[in-house]
């Protein structure tokens, strides 16, 4: 079986479950995973990484970035992906 220890494919796996934790209503871990994939990304670009990415930043539920860890998200995503907070804010 293969193992996924790259940066790369552990940041695409914490975006994935960072998704599903907020789709399921979870913050704190929703927010510290999608964190974490920021974080171990070393910005990488494959689009399906990106679109993980931007869907999980439009999520984000209205006044939720107050909360510590999402904060910090945001603060990522505007350092590393600054072209997906530029679409979402159009």
């Amino acid at each position: 079986m293969a193992r996924f220890h790259t940066p790369t494919h552990r940041a695409f796996i914490q975006a994935v479950a960072g998704d599903a934790a907020l789709i399921a209503g979870d913050l704190e871990e929703a927010a510290t995973l999608a964190a974490a994939a920021v974080i171990n990304s070393d910005r990488l670009r494959l689009a399906r990484y990106l679109r993980y990415l931007s869907d999980f930043y439009n999520r984000i539920p209205a006044g939720a970035t107050r909360h510590p860890a999402l904060a910090e998200f945001v603060d990522l995503m505007h350092t590393d992906y600054p072209a997906i907070v530029a679409a979402q804010q159009r």
